[in-house]
């Protein structure tokens, strides 16, 4: 049986793209990457770099099909990625990792991302403490673990599979509010910040950045173009995951300062949530925030909610956001959350 929604890209204009510096420095990339290790062995004494991968990756590629379509792409990128976990005698923290891209090597890798602040933070785990009473109350999600809750709720509520199955909880709500209006989220693979960000898409389209929700209203449900074919809603501008979120009004501290009783959340470990949004999982890399200070890091403690009512609780968004390349995320006060 012949798929009508199954189709090719259509020719519209052909492009040639370039993206990064062509040309790797590989000495000064050696300096850079020596230099980090010195850094973290002199700033962060208690921290053991498990793993250290780098690399430098230059391509040239073409997409065509019998519509006509001929793009052209060549793109050069540096990445970085750590496995690594803080030890004190014979106590030890579980593992972590970061992961960054980055177009040029101007800055020291160290300064990349949020990479001291999960050095500082895997050293103060080794003090971790359980978390004592249970509560229903706030949570603050870091970006290490917002891009993850986004990208979740996004696909569970308005993802290509659940459109097709009939099941997504938003299918019927494009114009509508479905979060809190302090919400925006897009897409942003053409933006300044993202290091090899998309320039064509997986079906053959030029990218572009777009918005999935502005102001807590769903702009756009980030289909692919068989998805839309299939469910009669738009294709998406880019099928990229260069995920920004819009900053807020409020500083990490004047955030903090507001919060009598909550969780900080940097990293989480749980299966997948129900249809409905439910979730419950494990926060990991944790801490307490009491009486307007983040106080002690947490033994691994549960969390779990409900992801829409979650993004239609929204407390605060930070000004501050964090750029690893790929995304460009701030920190976020969400209300309602069981943490036990």
């Amino acid at each position: 049986m012949i798929d009508e929604a199954a189709s090719i890209a259509e020719l519209t204009k052909n492009s040639d793209f370039v993206v990064g510096t062509a040309g790797a420095d590989m000495d000064r990339f050696y300096d850079r990457i020596t230099e980090y290790l010195e850094t973290v062995k002199r700033d962060y004494p208690k921290i053991i770099l498990e793993q250290v991968y780098s690399e430098y990756s230059e391509s040239e590629s073409v997409v065509m099909n019998t519509n006509g379509v001929n793009h052209s792409l060549h793109e050069a990128v540096y990445s970085f990625s750590t496995m690594f976990s803080a030890h004190e005698g014979e106590n030890a923290t579980s593992f972590n990792g970061y992961e960054t891209q980055f177009d040029d090597l101007s800055r020291p890798l160290i300064d990349v991302g949020m990479q001291r602040t999960l050095f500082e933070q895997s050293q103060k785990e080794l003090d971790a403490k359980p978390l004592g009473e249970k509560f229903t109350g706030k949570i603050l999600v870091a970006p290490t673990f917002l891009g993850e809750l986004l990208d979740t709720a996004l696909d569970k509520f308005a993802g290509s599979t659940e459109l097709i199955n009939g099941t997504a909880a938003w299918k019927d709500k494009l114009g509508q509010k479905v979060a809190d209006e302090k919400l925006s989220v897009s897409i942003i693979p053409l933006d300044e910040r993202i290091s090899g960000g998309e320039r064509i898409t997986d079906d053959g389209y030029v990218a572009e950045n777009f918005d999935l929700i502005r102001n807590g209203v769903l702009k756009d449900f980030g289909l692919s173009e068989y998805a839309a074919k299939k469910t009669g809603n738009r294709r998406a501008p880019s099928t990229s995951s260069c995920m920004a979120v819009a900053p807020g009004d409020k500083t990490l501290d004047e955030i903090v300062k507001g919060i009598d009783r909550g969780l900080l959340v940097c990293r989480f470990s749980g299966g997948e949530p129900a249809v409905n949004g439910d979730f419950s999982g494990v926060a990991k890399n944790s801490f307490l925030i009491e009486n307007g200070e983040v106080r002690h890091a947490v033994t691994e403690t549960m969390i779990s909610g409900n992801l829409e009512k979650m993004l239609n609780s929204i407390v605060a968004i930070s000004k501050e956001t964090v750029e690893d390349g790929t995304s460009v995320l701030p920190y976020v006060l969400f209300d309602g959350v069981t943490v036990s």
